[in-house]
């Protein structure tokens, strides 16, 4: 039993392949970072490690990606304080991790314990599957359009203040990632009554046949007008006739979101913690 740990992606996403991809919806942030490591033009400082158990069966999956927490994925209660010790013996540092909620608050706890750091839960989100796609209620002023190269400038300030609002890393680190999935024509625009974008749902590129939506942001001056569920319509739609699974994330904070997705046929799946070692 042991935590291999490497910077190859393709050598980790052969042995997590029948681990994540037994279940894509759950996985959908792991399989996501995969295929973004396999196409990012620009250079991140980005590790990956699973855990193969006594019968040789691979039953943990983690990344990181710089700024961003450990991304656990998958570790049974056994491994965890091993990949503490093997991720510390690799100097790689701790700085948070992203997982089910339970398993994120376990190994948080045991990464924290006996140092002069403190796990402070950062973000509750929850997982969310579309199933039957509903029409809002009504239905908002405008259109959805696919946003284009011209409309990069916006999409990027958006972007920033979305992650602003939640408190995740951003700035000049996330362009390069934006500026992708705007080449793909991954995102989209909520036009208003004047014919000015109103509101930005993005869509991640497909992993094992699975979209994520998101990010989705209304600007401060455009809110409670129905445009988020507007655009979050449209995106959801246009990943249905590619065949594609959709799958969202909300903040367990934001009672608007977590009102709004299941009114468009979106239904849980399961939730996830963010902790940050303080």
């Amino acid at each position: 039993m042991a935590w291999t740990i490497t910077e190859d992606v393709e050598e980790y996403a052969t042995a997590v392949a029948p681990l994540l991809g037994a279940e894509p919806e759950r996985f959908t942030i792991g399989l996501t970072v995969v295929e973004n490591a396999r196409v990012r033009t620009s250079s991140l400082a980005e590790w990956f490690a699973w855990w193969t158990g006594p019968d040789g069966a691979v039953t943990g999956a983690v990344s990181r990606t710089a700024p961003y927490a450990l991304l656990l994925e998958a570790a049974p209660d056994e491994s965890l304080r091993p990949l503490i010790e093997a991720v510390r013996g690799s100097g790689r540092e701790l700085t948070g991790v992203n997982g089910p909620t339970e398993l994120s608050a376990q190994f948080a706890a045991l990464a924290t314990s006996g140092t002069d750091r403190r796990a402070v839960l950062k973000l509750a989100t929850r997982l969310f599957r579309l199933t039957d796609l509903v029409d809002p209620a009504p239905l908002p002023e405008g259109h959805a359009r696919p946003a284009t190269l011209d409309d990069l400038p916006l999409v990027l300030r958006w972007s920033q203040e979305f992650q602003d609002e939640i408190g995740e890393p951003g700035g000049p680190d996330q362009d390069p990632a934006v500026r992708e999935r705007a080449a793909r024509e991954r995102y989209w625009l909520w036009s208003g009554p004047t014919g000015e974008p109103v509101a930005l749902a993005g869509l991640t590129p497909p992993a094992a046949g699975v979209v994520r939506v998101g990010p989705v942001y209304t600007p401060v001056g455009s809110r409670r007008l129905g445009y988020g569920g507007g655009v979050t319509h449209a995106v959801s739609r246009a990943a249905l006739d590619a065949g594609q699974r959709v799958v969202l994330f909300t903040d367990l904070a934001n009672p608007t979101s977590n009102a709004l997705y299941p009114r468009l046929g979106y239904r849980p799946v399961t939730d996830r913690a963010t902790f940050v070692f303080e």
